[in-house]
């Protein structure tokens, strides 16, 4: 019994000591969180905790029949309700570290703008068009992966820049196209989720990496004088982890063993400065590899749809914008 004390007590102690280190590291990132992010974190907790009491997520989704009866509030309401804890804890670990980063690149207020602005338009009508006109389904979805997967493409038009490929157990293929290997690897694993949703979401990270939604973001004299007015007021003192849009940085993530050279690393910093929507760069690939192995899964949190009970359709699915968390019937 003896031996077996001396055993299991040290096992006990290093758990406890990993414990320990994940609780300072959990602390740590929620105290830093970016106001943005935190916010819909938050806003995401809350509305789960609420659909467990109320039918606050059949009102959020995204249905495609419901929003044409101009129900508009669903285009920014459904990527912050989950059809389960799965699917908000799927969807909540990569969107965390991602969203992040783009609000530390770009700015508190520029990142809620385009977040609720074409980063949710252009996926919405592109589902609807495809969904509902085109194949006649009525689907509603829910969940934020559709975020993932567009912060999941501007990383990888960035990444391209620097590293145009990336090799590993004897395969090499283009940094652009991680993202669909993300996607069709989620499709395979989840089938129930969205594929079309996730595309959707894909489809506007590319826009936006590209620069072609530039005009979509407000101009810095706007910006500024908006954030002049919040100093001068004191609101913006009164915002914790509120990142200004003229002290967001430029500094990039770094892809898994690829250190860049200084002066490639201050040309391209010195680019992304210059270019709207090319503020974010080189590798938030890297940081979902590691957060995908750290939660046991390579798929992306897939927007769940429960299809609409008017076109007769019983099953939870995730749309192309979150992972599907769980199917069940209606």
């Amino acid at each position: 019994m003896a031996a077996t004390a001396r055993t299991t007590m040290p096992a006990m102690d290093q758990l406890h000591g990993y414990a320990v280190q994940y609780g300072v590291l959990v602390q740590s990132q929620v105290k830093t969180m970016p106001l943005f992010t935190g916010l819909m974190l938050a806003a995401m907790v809350g509305l789960w905790v609420l659909g467990l009491f109320t039918g606050i997520t059949e009102l959020f989704w995204l249905q495609p029949s419901e929003l044409l009866k101009f129900q508009m509030h669903r285009m920014n309401t459904y990527p912050l309700v989950h059809l389960g804890i799965l699917h908000l804890l799927l969807n909540m670990f990569p969107l965390v570290p991602l969203l992040s980063h783009f609000e530390r690149q770009n700015g508190t207020l520029v990142t809620a703008s385009i977040f609720f602005g074409m980063f949710e338009i252009i996926p919405t009508v592109f589902y609807v068009v495809t969904e509902y006109f085109m194949l006649g389904n009525d689907w509603a979805v829910a969940g934020s992966s559709g975020w993932v997967f567009t912060l999941l493409a501007i990383e990888a038009v960035q990444n391209a820049a620097i590293r145009p490929q990336i090799t590993g157990y004897g395969f090499s293929i283009p940094t652009q196209s991680t993202p669909f290997l993300i996607l069709i690897v989620t499709w395979i694993i989840i089938p129930s989720s969205s594929f079309l949703g996730h595309v959707g979401g894909l489809l506007v990270g590319y826009l936006f990496a590209y620069g072609l939604l530039g005009w979509s973001i407000p101009k810095a004299w706007i910006l500024k004088w908006i954030e002049t007015k919040g100093e001068k007021f004191g609101i913006l003192q009164r915002l914790p982890n509120y990142v200004k849009s003229d002290e967001a940085t430029a500094s990039p993530f770094t892809l898994p063993s690829y250190h860049p050279s200084p002066a490639s690393s201050s040309a391209s910093n010195s680019d992304q400065q210059g270019r709207p929507g090319h503020t974010i760069v080189n590798g938030v690939i890297g940081n979902m590899a590691e957060a995908q192995a750290s939660s046991g899964s390579l798929s992306v949190a897939g927007e769940t749809r429960p299809r609409a009970s008017s076109r007769a359709t019983s099953s939870f699915q995730g749309q192309g914008y979150r992972l599907v968390a769980e199917n069940e019937q209606l």
